[in-house]
């Protein structure tokens, strides 16, 4: 490993969240870690999360790039096991997104200017190469030669994620943001409607999508061969751009509940 490198994992490291106590401090992120929950390369998933002193939620969702044949899923951003220069997804929640939940929508340094400082926050890590909407396995083989799996498990992930935070968060939020930038904007508007699934009661809901423009045929063949998409997701996949599908559907579904 270069200095670069080492230089690098230590910065990373010292930012890492603690894991989550039974009685979490409000305002302060945590760690939690789902053992039973597997990124794409077979590591354990986590997501951030912070407690607010508001019933009001932001579910976040990163990017970090996508995978929909076996070329793609030979090549994720890791060097230890993709040594060309190009590369087409993240295959690790890694500990980037612990330094990417201390800026931006999520920070508390903007006091009274930041209008989201006393919401729980569910940061979501983006690990999959799915959009956050896959449930299978896609077997590859990696540029070594040797059979590997990637783990389109972005759905499942967020579920048990989201299920694991509602003993900290209730069930009940009376105000809840979606949200994502990236390929987390495409999470945001593949994964709304499952979102509020999960919160039924919450007649307060907005769906905001930063950057999910990515036109080509085939999306739908994507979701429900490829990455295994419930198919209620995959069915809204209909057009060569499916942010705009999803978007409409969740209108139609929903109504005034849900602002776009």
């Amino acid at each position: 490993m270069s200095l670069k490198s080492k230089l690098l994992n230590g910065i990373l490291k010292l930012t890492k969240f603690p894991e989550i106590p039974q009685v979490p401090r409000t305002g302060k992120w945590y760690r939690i870690t789902l053992k039973d929950r597997v990124t794409s390369n077979g590591k354990s998933y986590h997501v951030g999360f912070r407690k607010g002193t508001e019933n009001k939620l932001v579910v976040l969702f990163y990017g970090g790039g996508v995978s929909w044949n076996a070329f793609m899923a030979a090549r994720p951003n890791d060097s230890s096991v993709n040594s060309e220069e190009i590369n087409f997804y993240a295959n690790d929640a890694g500990l980037i997104a612990d330094i990417a939940a201390r800026i931006g929508i999520h920070t508390l340094s903007g006091k009274e200017s930041n209008s989201f400082r006393n919401w729980s926050m569910i940061a979501v890590p983006y690990s999959s190469g799915d959009f956050h909407c896959g449930t299978g396995d896609f077997p590859y083989t990696a540029l070594d030669g040797s059979k590997q799996v990637l783990h389109h498990h972005g759905y499942t992930n967020l579920l048990a994620a989201i299920g694991k935070a509602m003993q900290w968060t209730g069930a009940k939020p009376e105000q809840l943001l979606v949200t994502g930038n990236s390929a987390g904007g495409f999470g945001t508007a593949l994964m709304t409607d499952a979102v509020m699934g999960i919160f039924p009661e919450c007649k307060d809901v907005t769906c905001l999508v930063d950057s999910g423009l990515m036109y080509m045929e085939g999306w739908q063949a994507i979701a429900r061969d490829v990455w295994k998409a419930p198919e209620a997701i995959w069915q809204r996949m209909y057009s060569d751009c499916f942010t705009l599908d999803c978007l409409e559907a969740l209108k139609k579904d929903h109504g005034d509940k849900v602002k776009v």
